[in-house]
C-alpha cells in the first residue's frame, strides 16, 4: 500500500474540521435581558465613579467654610483670647 501525500492527508484534515452547517448560538429571554442587565449596571456604577472621583478633584481646590467654624481646628479662636 502506497502511503498518501501531505497534500491529500492536510485535505482531508481540512474537510473534516470544517462544520457541515451553519450553527447559531441560541440565546434565551433569561440570558439576554441578563446582558442587558449587566450593561445598565456597568454604565450607572461607571456613572457613579466618575462623578464621585470629579467631586473629590475639585473639592482639593475648593475652601470649606465649615473647617474654619469646627472647634479644634487651628484656624479657631479660644473663647477667652482678646
Amino acid at each position: 500500500m502506497k502511503i498518501p501525500n501531505f497534500r491529500f492527508t492536510s485535505m482531508l484534515a481540512g474537510l473534516i474540521l470544517i462544520p457541515a452547517s451553519a450553527k447559531h448560538p441560541y440565546l434565551d429571554p433569561g440570558s439576554g435581558s441578563f446582558i442587558l442587565q449587566l450593561l445598565i449596571a456597568g454604565a450607572t456604577g461607571a456613572i457613579f465613579i466618575m462623578r464621585n472621583q470629579i467631586a473629590r478633584f475639585f473639592g482639593f481646590f475648593r475652601k470649606n467654610k465649615d473647617d474654619e467654624k469646627k472647634p479644634g481646628s487651628k484656624k479657631t479662636r479660644p473663647r477667652n483670647a482678646k
